[in-house]
């Protein structure tokens, strides 16, 4: 049958596959740098190093989300746990202000914390009943889903 992974284990593979998309994105575009730099004589300078500069602006993307797109959102009867590949942030729930939704990307949710605090989640399945049971578990909280 099908058996449910640890949640360990998938935090590694994500955390391992972010890792390994932000150094092949790095590499391919340092490489790119180089060969545009000495070779590419035909084009302006400018495009020669295009290639290479966006994709290490892909492996700067891929970076940035480790640290700001959570995989996993938990909560008890006072504490919410937000995981991300490359941290993680433990709060109290009654500093959780609001959940709503993102315009653009359309796949991610925001749970907005006292102080300013954005945590981005993503909307997979499961996520319209993790939002009722957080408003239920936080009648404070906004949700706009």
């Amino acid at each position: 049958g099908s058996e449910k992974r640890p949640l360990y284990f998938i935090s590694y593979l994500r955390y391992m596959t972010l890792v390994a998309a932000i150094a092949l994105c790095s590499a391919f575009g340092l490489m790119l740098v180089v060969i545009g730099s000495l070779s590419w004589h035909f084009m302006p300078l400018a495009l020669r190093f295009l290639p290479g500069v966006l994709w290490i602006g892909l492996a700067a993307f891929f970076a940035w989300s480790g640290y700001h797109i959570g995989y996993e959102v938990k909560f008890s009867r006072d504490r919410l746990i937000w995981l991300a590949p490359f941290c993680s942030r433990d709060v109290r729930l009654a500093e959780v202000r609001e959940l709503h939704r993102t315009r653009f990307p359309s796949r991610l949710a925001v749970l907005e914390i006292d102080g300013g605090a954005h945590l981005l989640v993503g909307k997979e399945a499961g996520f319209v009943q993790f939002a009722v049971a957080l408003g239920r578990a936080a009648p404070h909280l906004k949700v706009w889903v």
